[in-house]
C-alpha cells in the first residue's frame, strides 16, 4: 500500500469512526453552505463547480471502494438484509457502522447529481437515484471481479438509500427556495 493510501485512510477513517451523526450533519451543512456560496456565481460557473464536486466525489468513492484495496479472494454476500441482521440481531457494532457509512457515503452523490439535474431543468429524482444505484452496482461487480473485499447486495441497497436521501435533501431545499439557485 502506498504512503498516500495509508495517510488518506488514517485521516478519513479515523475522523469518521464512531462519528456517524456528526458526519451526516457535516455533509448536509456543507451542502447548504456550498449552495449559498454557489448562488453568488453565474450559472455557467456554478455548473462547472457542481460538476467538479461530483467528479471529486466519484474519485473519492472509487478510491475508498476500489483503488485503496489489495487484491484478494473473491467473496460475495448476495442475501438481502445480511448486514442488517448482523447489526440488529447479532449485535455487531462494526456491521452497523459499515452499513450506515455506506448510506452516508452516497448522500453527497445524491445531493450533487440531483442538483445537476435541477440545473438542467429536469426535476425527476428517480433518474439520479437510478444512475447512482447503477454506479454502486458497478463498484460491487469490480470488487468481486478483482477480489477487492466483500461484494454485497446490501451495499448497493444502502448506497441507493444514501443517494435517495441526498436527492430528497436537494429537492426539499430547491422546492422551498432554501439556497435555491436563481
Amino acid at each position: 500500500m502506498s504512503i498516500f493510501n495509508s495517510i488518506f485512510e488514517i485521516n478519513i477513517y479515523a475522523a469518521l469512526k464512531n462519528k456517524i451523526p456528526e458526519t451526516a450533519l457535516a455533509i448536509i451543512a456543507s451542502w447548504v453552505i456550498i449552495k449559498v456560496v454557489l448562488s453568488f456565481l453565474k450559472p455557467k460557473a456554478r455548473g462547472v463547480c457542481v460538476w467538479s464536486l461530483l467528479v471529486i466525489w466519484l474519485m473519492l468513492v472509487l478510491h475508498i471502494t476500489i483503488f485503496s484495496r489489495d487484491i484478494g479472494e473473491r467473496s460475495t454476500e448476495l442475501g438481502f438484509g445480511h448486514s442488517y441482521f448482523e447489526w440488529l440481531v447479532e449485535g455487531s457494532d462494526e456491521a452497523g457502522r459499515v452499513l450506515i457509512m455506506n448510506i452516508i457515503m452516497f448522500i453527497p452523490g445524491g445531493l450533487l447529481l440531483s442538483e445537476i439535474f435541477y440545473m438542467l431543468r429536469y426535476s425527476k429524482i428517480v433518474i439520479p437515484i437510478a444512475i447512482l444505484s447503477c454506479f454502486s452496482f458497478v463498484i460491487e461487480i469490480l470488487q468481486f471481479s478483482f477480489g477487492l473485499g466483500l461484494a454485497e447486495t446490501d451495499d448497493v441497497i444502502n448506497n441507493t438509500l444514501g443517494a435517495a436521501v441526498g436527492c430528497l435533501i436537494t429537492g426539499v431545499l430547491n422546492k422551498y427556495d432554501i439556497c435555491k439557485f436563481k
